[in-house]
């Protein structure tokens, strides 16, 4: 349908190169996101994403849940992102505003594992934790992130390591259009914004990033340094 765009993909045999006349615009693929999750026959945590990219914006991505049949996605020229279910039904998601408080941080493995920074926010509140609890979800990064999407979590905190463009794009271009920010974590606690771009490349990302809603995100500091709202 589209024979001009490219396409970027994990498997080599998908990749085709863009020949558009005027535009920079591909398609990213990931047919099987949360590979792992599949060989360990989770019931959980199986997802398929894919994203349009032109001239370095995301115009469109969707992630599908394999095992719940839902898929979430947003179309081009459209401001708002819908979940689709499974019989067919499509509700508009929006930011709900509560207290990070009354909210848990997702972690994509347990808390020993992350920075000394990370542990201390993923505390119980008693012990100067800022969030509820913490839960911990593996398996596919597009539906760990929807969860955020839906409001089930207040925050999620991604581990330094190859950020691939299959992976990024589909909830870089969603989380970025719910008003979701991408801040990297200083070693002195304080929030830098990340600046992640779409790109063909696999992108290295040497930090412990947080994604968090704008609305939580303090706008007092100077540019490019920011620190949580609770």
């Amino acid at each position: 349908c589209f024979p001009t765009f490219g396409i970027v993909a994990e498997e080599a045999g998908l990749t085709v190169t863009c020949t558009h006349p005027t535009l920079d615009i591909w398609f990213t693929v990931d047919p099987l996101d949360g590979t792992k999750a599949f060989i360990r026959q989770q019931s959980h945590g199986i997802g398929t994403m894919i994203a349009l990219v032109i001239d370095g914006v995301v115009a469109s991505a969707y992630v599908g849940d394999v095992m719940t049949g839902e898929i979430y996605g947003m179309r081009p020229e459209s401001d708002k992102v819908h979940r689709t279910t499974e019989q067919g039904q499509n509700v508009q998601l929006g930011f709900a505003r509560r207290s990070l408080r009354d909210q848990c941080l997702m972690l994509r493995s347990g808390p020993a594992s992350y920075s000394e920074g990370i542990q201390r926010l993923a505390r119980p509140q008693n012990d100067g934790g800022l969030f509820k609890d913490i839960l911990v979800d593996d398996g596919s990064i597009g539906t760990s992130t929807a969860r955020l999407w839906k409001g089930e979590v207040g925050a999620m905190i991604l581990k330094p390591g190859p950020s691939t463009p299959w992976d990024l794009c589909p909830i870089l271009g969603i989380s970025q259009r719910l008003g979701f920010r991408f801040l990297k974590i200083d070693p002195d606690g304080l929030l830098r914004e990340a600046n992640l771009r779409p790109r063909k490349e696999t992108q290295p990302v040497d930090y412990e990033m947080l994604i968090v809603h704008e609305h939580h995100v303090s706008p007092t500091l100077p540019i490019g340094c920011r620190t949580l709202i609770p």
